[in-house]
């Protein structure tokens, strides 16, 4: 196979199922390390690329002329999260992300308009 199809499965087909349901996972600097180490091994393997041939990541993302994971599941969980808050104030999901649990009191969302 070309590394131009090595790198058109990757982003079709590999980081898709990789960032399922990232919309609503806790994302943590730990699970966020892991997932981009994850993507760093699989764009070196096809670029070619060895840790001793000291190219940094960033070089050889622009090299590949692909995004970075992390910024792929923060997009996904910016944009479920306008999802939701364009719901009707009657839909259950709205509800839940406006529920507030009797007896306490949270803090003022501030409106988008």
């Amino acid at each position: 196979m070309t590394q131009k199809s090595k790198l058109k499965i990757l982003n079709n087909c590999i980081i898709p199922s990789l960032t399922y349901g990232a919309q609503t996972w806790a994302l943590t600097k730990d699970l966020r390390s892991k997932i981009q180490s994850t993507q760093n091994r699989m764009v070196r393997s096809i670029m070619g690329v060895k840790w001793s041939d000291r190219i940094s990541n960033i070089d050889l993302y622009k090299k590949a002329k692909i995004e970075k994971v992390g910024k792929r599941i923060m997009g996904l969980k910016f944009g479920y999260a306008g999802h939701l808050l364009r719901k009707n104030e009657f839909n259950w999901t709205r509800q839940i992300l406006d529920w507030t649990p009797y007896g306490s009191v949270r803090k003022k969302r501030a409106s988008g308009g």
